[in-house]
């Protein structure tokens, strides 16, 4: 599962936008995998505190392309997904 879970963190990221002129934010989410790798049961469980970005999060995970669970695997996996958005301070 780790090469699947690996790919599926990067497909994720490729997909997230975002919103430009902000600051550090982290949306957390939670999610089903199911075995055909269709995302479901999304759920925000710790929102950023910006509306654009919580919405951008969802976004990409409504636009990600998984691929199918690997053979061997449940009917679907949950997951804890947590977008993380930092930006460097200047000194």
């Amino acid at each position: 599962m780790a090469p699947y879970m690996t790919k599926m963190k990067q497909d994720i990221k490729t997909k997230w936008q975002m919103p430009k002129g902000l600051e550090t934010r982290r949306v957390v989410t939670v999610f089903s995998i199911m075995r055909n790798g269709k995302i479901a049961n999304v759920e925000i469980t710790e929102g950023s505190g910006n509306a654009e970005v919580d919405k951008s999060a969802l976004a990409a995970l409504e636009a990600a392309s998984l691929d199918p669970l690997p053979k061997g695997a449940p009917p679907s996996v949950d997951i804890k997904y947590i977008f993380d958005w930092k930006t460097r301070q200047g000194n």
